[in-house]
């Protein structure tokens, strides 16, 4: 992809530029001696400039504004609104530079191309030095040179950041470079997929920052996008009708993702949500950041118009205080799942599945442990001794997704828990 970025001029460069200007002024002198009519051209001589930036083998992005465009790649060599100077790697992945340097003076510029001060600022503020790069360069007159960096000196964890490095040609004949670059680089676990093959940049800057750091791989970055789902108050749970999540006159379900950031960008920056809402965006979220393989899964009573949960904390409520926990009485609950196992960004549980004190949203959990293990540690009202350490006291299980009819599996009989393919789904840039 096609970025350009231009610092401006350093304190740091008066001597180069000093140096240049008395070259100038020779070939001003040289001038003459040849003859008047190179006195314009004399005065003319122009400091080179980076003509483009690319980096390369970076990954597609995308804004809300541009979907479903793209960010410019290096055939589209023109400013595009709303694209701002953002890259998009995989955490793993080496980071390579082509810059093209051009001159457009009448004579050519012979010197040492520098890529120095180069650092990379991660969102916890931890800063990394890079190393310099130096080599030979002739830039043509009225023309072009390139010349190709690798960033050497990168994080390779999961991560957003700021990257800033000075790019100079110091001349032993002709004129100067003395510019700059400056970007914000973004490090996914994998490569972005299905609804964010062309990432989100939106959706990154919350999977990225939420899973800052991480090196542990796929299930640990799982772990993190639903724990920062969950702790960073992008949602409170208001116990109505979906806001995000709808289905479309043909049955096929969609994601509002424009309008869910538009809403989210005005004062005090959450939305109101349900457990679709949740899921459905931890599923974005987990495909933006290059997780394969997740799905969504709902959970129906068993016969029944209703299920009573066990004691929980909504999304929104402070998770810490025990006060904050109750029990819920819902028609369905939508979850995520990744890997075969639940992550359910949309409500706290005060106990895991061994049975210890938890209070956190459950984050690679067993599915069937999630809904059917005992609980003896929690006592219910009379009648009802115990609770399970999964979301819901009886359930039965639909497969809305590949059965017209809504086929009913019971607990009594073997469960095969039939996922929404995530293929049957869509974004949306619409409020509706």
């Amino acid at each position: 992809m096609k970025e350009v970025s231009n610092r401006p001029v350093s304190g740091a460069a008066k001597a180069r530029k000093f140096i240049c200007f008395f070259a100038s002024i020779s070939f001003f002198c040289f001038s003459l001696a040849g003859g008047g009519s190179a006195y314009a051209t004399a005065l003319a001589l122009e400091p080179l400039t980076i003509g483009r930036t690319d980096f390369l083998n970076n990954l597609p992005a995308t804004n809300r504004y541009l979907f479903p465009g793209a960010y410019p790649s290096v055939e589209q060599d023109i400013w595009i609104p709303h694209a701002h100077d953002v890259v998009v790697y995989r955490r793993t992945d080496t980071i390579s530079i082509e810059l093209t340097i051009a001159n457009t003076n009448p004579i050519p510029t012979v010197g040492t191309f520098k890529f120095i001060n180069g650092v990379f600022t991660r969102g916890s503020g931890q800063s990394y030095n890079l190393a310099p790069v130096t080599q030979g360069i002739t830039v043509p007159a009225e023309g072009t040179a390139t010349v190709t960096v690798t960033l050497s000196g990168m994080p390779d964890c999961v991560t957003v950041g700021a990257l800033l490095a000075d790019v100079v040609i110091e001349p032993t004949y002709g004129m100067w470079l003395d510019s700059g670059l400056g970007y914000t680089v973004f490090r996914t676990e994998s490569t972005p997929n299905w609804l964010q093959s062309t990432v989100w940049i939106e959706v990154l800057s919350d999977a990225c920052y939420w899973a800052e750091g991480q090196t542990g791989g796929a299930a640990a970055v799982a772990r993190d996008v639903t724990f920062g789902l969950n702790y960073n108050v992008v949602y409170v749970w208001d116990g109505g009708p979906s806001h995000y999540f709808k289905k479309d006159m043909f049955g096929t379900n969609y994601f509002l993702l424009k309008k869910f950031f538009d809403n989210r960008a005005d004062y005090p920056h959450w939305t109101n949500g349900d457990c679709k809402d949740v899921s459905g965006y931890l599923e974005i979220v987990m495909a933006a950041i290059g997780l394969v393989g997740h799905e969504l899964q709902q959970e129906w009573p068993f016969d029944l118009d209703e299920m009573l949960t066990n004691p929980l904390c909504p999304i929104g409520d402070d998770m810490t205080l025990i006060a904050n926990y109750r029990q819920l009485r819902w028609v369905f609950h939508q979850i995520a799942r990744w890997s075969g196992n639940v992550y359910d960004a949309c409500a706290s549980l005060v106990f895991d599945l061994n049975g210890d004190a938890y209070m956190n949203p459950p984050a690679g959990w067993n599915t069937d442990g999630w809904w059917q293990t005992p609980n003896p540690n929690w006592t219910g009202p009379v009648g009802e001794p115990y609770r399970y350490f999964g979301l819901v006291d009886g359930f039965v299980i639909i497969d809305w997704s590949q059965d017209p009819a809504r086929r009913i599996e019971y607990p009594s009989q073997p469960v095969t828990r039939l996922p929404v393919p995530i293929s049957i789904w869509y974004i949306s840039t619409g409020d509706a």
